[in-house]
């Protein structure tokens, strides 16, 4: 997830070190049972980690634009494979 050319943050690739130090290296860890994100508060409660909930919820957005383009770019795939 850090230091990813596809996940941004105002433009920049993202690392942060609290969380890095915290074990979250990959969108998975941001994900609950379910499969879903986590709550700011379920992620506080998880990681105990000194993050706000803007740094959270960007880090959460960055990461949806790009599985949602990815998605897409599979659907394209399927629909209209390269012969």
């Amino acid at each position: 997830m850090f230091n990813n050319k596809d996940i941004l943050v105002d433009g920049k690739p993202i690392f942060l070190s609290e969380w890095f130090k915290k074990g979250i290296l990959s969108i998975n860890d941001l994900l609950n049972e379910s499969g879903n994100f986590l709550t700011f508060r379920e992620f506080w409660d998880k990681y105990s980690c000194e993050s706000n909930f803007l740094q959270y919820y960007q880090v959460v957005s960055a990461t949806l634009i790009i599985s949602s383009q990815m998605l897409r770019h599979h659907q394209q795939i399927i629909l209209y494979p390269k012969c």
